[in-house]
């Protein structure tokens, strides 16, 4: 449903706006490419012109408040310049920042997956019957991708291992790839499963690597928060009521609330939101 919404507002909003002219065919190939992973069934170029069309009603709005707060025309167009480029940015790198989130939550439900499969398999489990358990599993995103291979084996008549491959071209990730060629082997050779077992042993070791650096990335990412959040805007704050009694300060009443209800918030929620995204994404770490 979503993805035909966006292509009637592609195909009305490409009477008026071009996205070939903005983005280059390599471009938009990669483009496609990081849609296919993110699980995001859009076609580039409504991606594309959808991207365009947000971008400037974003700059357009920042143009109207820029023209009501600010006194120079010029300095509004430079703003709604640079929230147009900053928007237009932001949304053509969203399905690549979503393919790398998905790729490492499927990373994170293999670590615990990959060690049920080895048990089913060690008990002579039929290897079909194994992916059905793994589709019936609480894992939402291997569970999803499971149901779709037994729907490609069972409707579409391909072969596990042609199916488990396609699986791993729709995630970035190479340790989904290497379970991929783990599991075709354990398939193919009579159900061995040493090597899964060992790959799932490295991918808890692996998740308790990763929490060990985030925990020391905190220390430092907490100072600078307090700096960001206390020691800043009170420097500023010091500093606009030296300037406005022994120098020649150029802040306004206006620039001053901007700066404490909009800048200094936007750069907390930015570096809170960057402190987010560098969380590793663990299930169990043995």
């Amino acid at each position: 449903m979503q993805s035909k919404i966006v292509e009637e507002v592609s195909k009305r909003s490409r009477k008026v706006i071009d996205p070939a002219a903005f983005i280059s065919g390599k471009s938009l190939a990669k483009i496609q490419r990081n849609l296919s992973q993110a699980d995001l069934r859009i076609n580039s170029i409504h991606y594309a012109t959808l991207a365009l069309v947000a971008s400037a009603f974003a700059g357009a709005t920042s143009l109207l408040a820029g023209l009501y707060f600010i006194s120079e025309p010029a300095y509004a167009v430079a703003l709604a310049i640079l929230c147009f480029a900053a928007a237009f940015l932001a949304l053509l790198k969203y399905p690549e920042a979503r393919k790398k989130s998905r790729a490492s939550e499927i990373e994170r439900e293999l670590s615990i997956a990959l060690r049920t499969i080895a048990v089913e398999l060690r008990c002579n489990t039929p290897f079909e019957k194994t992916l059905r358990n793994l589709a019936k599993s609480k894992y939402p995103l291997l569970a999803a991708e499971a149901k779709r291979i037994l729907s490609e084996i069972e409707l579409g008549g391909k072969t596990p291992p042609e199916a488990l491959k396609e699986f791993s071209d729709r995630v970035d990730s190479l340790i989904v790839r290497r379970a991929v060629v783990q599991l075709v082997f354990s398939y193919e050779h009579g159900l061995q499963t040493e090597g899964i077992k060992k790959l799932a042993d490295e991918l808890v070791n692996l998740q308790k690597i990763r929490s060990q650096q985030y925990a020391s990335q905190m220390a430092f990412l907490g100072l600078m928060f307090i700096a960001v959040s206390c020691i800043i805007p009170a420097l500023f704050a010091a500093y606009v009521i030296v300037g406005s009694s022994f120098l020649d300060s150029s802040f306004t009443n206006v620039d001053i609330l901007l700066a404490f209800v909009i800048v200094f918030p936007l750069v907390d929620i930015a570096l809170l939101a960057y402190m987010r995204m560098q969380a590793p994404k663990i299930l169990v770490v043995a």
